[in-house]
């Protein structure tokens, strides 16, 4: 009798630490799956621009942008989507996501059919966070609570904005006694807050892309 419970006891201990070591491996092999799946190298091959320098890579930049870019809207929101890309970081030799070798992302509009004093048109800038999607091939996208900007005062501002997943930074400039009511995206701005050579500005000539407030 006691060799069959030392029996069943040593079988129980050897089934639960087998079991126990199945579900570990399981769990390493999702998180190295999941890891890959995060990996530059995972992005879509059309978006890879990690053999591009110079003009050729502001060309294929601009026309990723371009194309992805959308504006959407949800109750006093506006959401701007757009897409993402690697490139190759020069310093490391590797290939990166945008959003890591860049950590700043800005939008520039200009208010439509506009003119204050006479030579200038209405400026608005939203700055936030580089960061990537759940989808690595798009960023992720922009909250602009409208909402609140059509409620404040027209004027010139300088105002940080935050909820749960980003802080935005709003500018204004050169604002008439109303809120313009159309907004033409003039450029799309990425850049580095520690590295003053990580710039890339792609103006936005000759595609119409507008925000209304």
């Amino acid at each position: 009798m006691y060799r069959k419970i030392k029996f069943y006891t040593l079988y129980t201990f050897l089934f639960v630490g087998s079991c126990t070591a199945v579900k570990q491996n399981i769990f390493n092999s999702q998180n190295s799956f999941a890891t890959k799946e995060r990996m530059p190298s995972s992005i879509q091959r059309v978006y890879d621009y990690s053999d591009l320098q110079g003009k050729s890579l502001l060309l294929a930049v601009r026309e990723r942008l371009l194309k992805s870019t959308e504006i959407k809207y949800a109750g006093n929101y506006a959401m701007i989507q757009v897409g993402h890309f690697t490139l190759l970081d020069t310093q490391t030799k590797n290939k990166v996501f945008a959003c890591e070798y860049f950590d700043t992302i800005t939008f520039e509009f200009e208010g439509q059919s506009v003119i204050v004093d006479g030579e200038h048109k209405p400026q608005f800038a939203v700055e936030t966070q580089c960061q990537i999607a759940a989808n690595i091939n798009y960023m992720m996208p922009l909250k602009i609570p409208l909402g609140m900007l059509k409620t404040t005062s027209p004027g010139k501002i300088e105002r940080k904005v935050f909820d749960q997943n980003q802080s935005l930074t709003l500018r204004t400039d050169y604002i008439p006694t109303e809120w313009p009511k159309n907004w033409i995206l003039k450029s799309i701005k990425l850049t580095h807050s520690h590295a003053n050579g990580r710039t890339l500005v792609v103006p936005i000539l000759d595609q119409q892309i507008t925000m209304r407030w």
